[in-house]
């Protein structure tokens, strides 16, 4: 079964704050195509880890960090050079 980012969407990076309103709501579009936004906005929550976690935790975890590692990408594919550095300290696609 092919990845939901298989699918390619051209968005065109954040040059400068004049482009924001555009560039966040097509960004918005892309995480809704991809299913991501629960992600972005924060409503899908990291699983929290213990030594008590069990396998099924683990799997949710797993799909999570997945998740949010494409949002991640997704973004970071949508910044200029001199924005990126902005955000090189961030660790999760919400933070950025």
């Amino acid at each position: 079964m092919a990845s939901n980012l298989d699918y390619k969407v051209p968005v065109d990076k954040l040059e400068e704050p004049g482009d924001w309103a555009k560039w966040k709501w097509h960004m918005n579009m892309v995480f809704r195509a991809y299913g991501l936004k629960t992600i972005i906005d924060g409503s899908k929550e990291c699983p929290a880890a213990t030594e008590d976690t069990t396998e099924q935790q683990r799997k949710q975890l797993f799909e999570w960090k997945k998740e949010d590692a494409k949002a991640a990408s997704i973004i970071a594919s949508a910044l200029n050079k001199s924005t990126a550095e902005l955000v090189l300290t961030y660790t999760n696609a919400k933070e950025i």
